[in-house]
């Protein structure tokens, strides 16, 4: 602009206003910072060099401090209560950050969607919120001036993030390559929170903390970081020992929706245990619950929805199957082999025994004994608590409610387009849970399963090089029966994944790829003694079936393309 025409706007008073403040790069170009209109977190140069941007954070005051400021400070100081005294909370100390918003985790548009993403696909598979709060909180945007809120909203974004990574290019979130990078960002910041609000948050062992610590945990488990995943849940151990959650008298005076919240947190907590002790031979993190104080019949949630748990059922209830049905039967699966983990799955730790008996007796339904094979059964005793297992397992399954119930054997899938929207999310939701509880029945079979083939191969080993031509009818028999329990179970995991869709099983996260590859595995080479007649089995038609299904339904979870 001439320099002529400047001068005479501003004689006119009409000159542009320049911003006071700016980010570190706009401000070392001496330009001012332009934001997008869909976004105040960052401004636009650096959203297009994918850098940090420094606009909201708090500015470091320029030159000496005031010595009259200094000393008001230090009379305040002097003034205040010592948080010495017992009873009394200390000041969250003063911290080099401003304040902490979801602005600087995402902006808000993208929030609000990843938020609904994990209200439609993901909070029945951890359905530690009750909706009618959550979402009467979020209408008041309470994550803007809750801190506990705020940091319950982060980590649902975390792992819904890390259920779903490749739902990340779609958010159009610029600055995360991603899941694992978003998921530890949601870490800081709920790391600042409690700093600059509970300054003696890891002594305090609360809910809120333990909710949300497991809630990071299963994010950075599911995003592939293992160790930070494992920090976080070690420390969930001990926040939920502290509350005692394993006891009934701790639930006294609590309202009937914070006593199911505790009770559904209480049970993810405890599958993670079971998963370690299955796949670790120190199990990676310890007891959350004492064994003989355990009240295990209590501690089974209700199969009650939300709204009926807040007396709001007159008004929203629609009778049918509540969406924690599926919750609940993911339990029972895991009940089902409490009593039988020492025995399968030694642990060289007594401290790490998850029960001392009789737990699933008290708690699931009393299931018939296999009394016609009582000859197989004492030639190889583990064969009897595989077969119970086995039953606990399946009868959990068949009493599964309608919605959750998968067509077996009819060839059929249960996903379908021709619904309302309404009912096919409804409908997702269900496929979803059936997903998981369908897969970690198949799962739970197959680990223990492959046990007891190791220990039977071992000891017909044994017995070959004792004896060239030792052969035994019964010894036969048995054999003969843990192979048709492996081909049930091949013929069980190709019915399943032919009813389900790739949304339904992507919607359980990395664990569902975990217990897919692993059952999978299991069927590529036999390990077993070249004379067993059930050495061919590996080629069989089954077991080529279980491999191609596994395979095409692995690729198509790897690489899904979500259709918005």
């Amino acid at each position: 602009m001439p320099r002529k025409e400047v001068l005479e706007r501003r004689a006119a008073g009409k000159t542009r206003k320049i911003a006071r403040r700016a980010c570190d790069v706009c401000r070392s170009r001496r330009i001012q910072c332009l934001f997008p209109a869909d976004s105040s977190a960052a401004c636009v140069r650096c959203l297009r060099h994918d850098v940090p941007c420094t606009f909201l954070t708090s500015r470091k005051p320029r030159g000496p401090p005031s010595r009259h400021v200094a000393e008001a400070k230090q009379r305040a100081a002097l003034s205040s209560p010592s948080p010495s005294h017992p009873g009394q909370q200390p000041l969250p100390l003063p911290l080099p950050i401003g304040t902490i918003g979801i602005a600087h985790f995402l902006p808000d548009p993208v929030f609000l969607t990843i938020i609904d993403d994990f209200l439609f696909r993901v909070y029945p598979l951890v359905p530690f919120i009750h909706l009618p709060r959550f979402k009467a909180q979020l209408a008041r945007r309470d994550f803007e001036t809750e801190p506990a809120f705020f940091r319950l909203c982060v980590a649902l974004c975390a792992i819904t993030v890390a259920s779903l990574p490749r739902n990340l290019s779609s958010y159009g979130i610029v600055g995360y390559h991603d899941a694992a990078q978003l998921v530890e960002r949601a870490s800081h910041l709920i790391m600042c929170s409690y700093m600059s609000t509970l300054p003696s948050w890891q002594d305090q062992p609360s809910f809120e903390r333990l909710r949300v610590t497991i809630l990071t945990a299963i994010a950075f488990l599911y995003a592939g970081r293992n160790h930070a995943g494992y920090l976080w849940m070690n420390e969930a151990v001990p926040c939920c020992r502290d509350l005692e959650l394993y006891k009934r008298d701790t639930y006294k005076g609590l309202d009937m929706v914070d006593t199911e919240l505790r009770k559904r947190v209480f049970w993810l907590l405890f599958i993670a245990q079971v998963h370690s002790r299955v796949n670790d031979l120190i199990p990676s993190c310890g007891l959350h619950f004492c064994p003989r104080q355990t009240d295990w019949e209590y501690l089974l949630p209700k199969e009650l929805s939300d709204e009926e748990l807040s007396d709001e059922s007159a008004h929203s209830a629609t009778g049918g199957t509540p969406l924690i049905s599926g919750y609940v039967a993911l339990v029972k699966l895991y009940l089902s082999v409490l009593d039988h983990l020492d025995e399968f799955f030694p642990s060289t730790s007594r401290p790490h025994i998850l029960s001392h008996g009789g737990v699933a007796a008290r708690v699931l339904p009393t299931i018939e004994s296999y009394s016609n094979q009582i000859e197989i059964l004492s030639a190889f005793p583990m064969l009897d608590s595989l077969l119970q297992v086995i039953q606990s397992l399946n009868t959990v399954a068949d009493q599964l409610p309608e919605p959750l119930k998968l067509p077996l054997g009819t060839g059929g899938v249960r996903h379908s387009e021709d619904h309302p929207a309404s009912v096919l999310q409804q409908n997702h939701q269900f496929h979803s849970m059936s997903a998981n509880i369908y897969m970690t029945v198949i799962y739970l079979q197959s680990v223990m399963l492959e046990v007891c083939l190791d220990k039977w191969q071992n000891r017909s080993r044994e017995l070959s090089r004792e004896c060239e031509d030792y052969s035994v009818p019964i010894d036969e028999a048995v054999s003969a029966h843990l192979w048709s329990i492996k081909s049930s179970l091949g013929e069980m995991l190709v019915g399943v994944l032919t009813c389900l869709s790739g949304p339904d099983l992507e919607s359980n996260g990395q664990s569902m790829i975990v217990k897919l590859r692993q059952v999978a595995s299991t069927f590529l080479y036999p390990d077993g003694n070249s004379k067993d007649p059930n050495f061919n089995f590996i080629n069989s038609f089954v077991s080529r079936q279980c491999l191609d299904k596994a395979l095409s339904v692995l690729i198509e979870i790897d690489y899904l393309v979500v259709k918005n």
